[in-house]
C-alpha cells in the first residue's frame, strides 16, 4: 500500500532489550515530533492576490507548456505559518533542543520559516520529507541558495536522501533513518514540515499504525506524537488554522 513502515523490528527489540538491561539511558523519558502539512497554498486559494498569480501560471503554462509545480503559500498561508510559530513557541519544551526539518519545496519551507526566524533553530532540508513523486516532474528549486532563505537554512546539514535514493544502503525505512540521524534522546524534539501524503506517512510509521487509519490532512493539520519507552503515541492531530480553500 506504499506505506512508508516504522521503526524495523530489529532495531526495536534492540532497544527494548537495552532498555530492560538499562544499558541505554536515552531510552526512558519523552520526546516528541510534530508533524505539519504546509500551509494554504496559492494555487488553490481564492484570494485577490493568489487569483491574480493562477492567471500569470496559465499564461506562462500557455508559452513554455510547463506548470509551476513550486507553488507558495498564500495570504491564508502566511497566516497560519505565524500561528504555526506562536503555537511551537509555547509548546516546545526546550527549543535549544529543537530540529527543525522541512521538504525543500517552497510551501513548505515558507511554512517553516516564521518558527525558524523566532526559533532560532535552522531549517533542515529534507527531500525524504519531499513531495510524493505522483505530484511532481522533477526536483524543487534550490530554496536553500535564495536570499530570501539562505539565513534560515542549515547548509551543514546532510540529508538521509540524495537524488531520491537512501544514502545509506542500511536504512530500509524513511521513519528508522530519522531515528539514526537525529539520536530521539529525552526532551528532545523534532519539527516535520512536509505535504499531505508524506506527513500521513511519517505518522503512520511512527507510531506502527496502517496509513488508512491516519486522518487525512488538510492544508496545517498538525500531528503530535511522543515517545516514551520505545512507542509513540498520537497526542493530537488538529488544524492550525482552519479558513482554507483546499
Amino acid at each position: 500500500d506504499g506505506q512508508i513502515p516504522g521503526m524495523h523490528p530489529a532495531s526495536l527489540q534492540k532497544r527494548r532489550s537495552m532498555e530492560e538491561k538499562g544499558e541505554n539511558k536515552h531510552v526512558s523519558g519523552i520526546e516528541s515530533v510534530y508533524v505539519f502539512r504546509h500551509a494554504d497554498r496559492m494555487d488553490a486559494a481564492k484570494d485577490v492576490e493568489s487569483v491574480e498569480w493562477q492567471i500569470r501560471q496559465q499564461e506562462e503554462y500557455k508559452i513554455t507548456g510547463k506548470w509551476n509545480e513550486d507553488t507558495p503559500i498564500s495570504k491564508i498561508g502566511w497566516q497560519q505559518a505565524e500561528d504555526v510559530c506562536s503555537f511551537l513557541m509555547k509548546d516546545v519544551q526546550d527549543l535549544g533542543r529543537c530540529a527543525v526539518v522541512a521538504s525543500p519545496w517552497l510551501r513548505t519551507i515558507q511554512t517553516a520559516s516564521s518558527f525558524a526566524a523566532v526559533s532560532k533553530a535552522k531549517i533542515c532540508l529534507e527531500p525524504a520529507v519531499g513531495e510524493e513523486d505522483m505530484y511532481c516532474s522533477g526536483p524543487p528549486p534550490a530554496h536553500h541558495k535564495s536570499s530570501d532563505f539562505k539565513h534560515l537554512i542549515d547548509h551543514r546539514y546532510e540529508g538521509i536522501m540524495r537524488n531520491g535514493e537512501m544514502r545509506d544502503e542500511e536504512l530500509n525505512s524513511v521513519t528508522e533513518a530519522f531515528f539514526r540521524k537525529f539520536k530521539y534522546t529525552p526532551g528532545n524534539t523534532t519539527v516535520i514540515f512536509s505535504h499531505a501524503g508524506t506527513s500521513v506517512r511519517l505518522v503512520a510509521g511512527l507510531s506502527g499504525r496502517s496509513i488508512t487509519e491516519i486522518a487525512a490532512c488538510a492544508p496545517c493539520a498538525r500531528w503530535k506524537l511522543q515517545r516514551k519507552c520505545c512507542t509513540w503515541i498520537q497526542h493530537t492531530h488538529t488544524y492550525i488554522h482552519t479558513h482554507t480553500h483546499a
